[in-house]
């Protein structure tokens, strides 16, 4: 399983708990690398709760997310 479909499995989770969790990806482009990445958003009633370029930061916030509702 990558990142990326373990973040949905998590974000589901937390949805089925009632924590409803949006996950915003935007490309931007990154001057140093001369290409375009991928910036994660995570919002949570209209507040900004995480922004970051690595998805790996995404799944750590969601999991951790999840375990405090538990």
């Amino acid at each position: 399983m990558n990142l990326r479909s373990l973040a949905f499995k998590l974000q589901a989770a937390l949805v089925a708990r009632g924590r409803i969790i949006k996950i915003d990806q935007r490309q931007v482009w990154f001057e140093e690398a001369g290409r375009m990445i991928t910036k994660y958003i995570l919002r949570e009633g209209g507040e900004k709760r995480l922004e970051t370029f690595k998805i790996v930061d995404v799944v750590r916030f969601l999991a951790e997310e999840l375990g405090d509702t538990s």
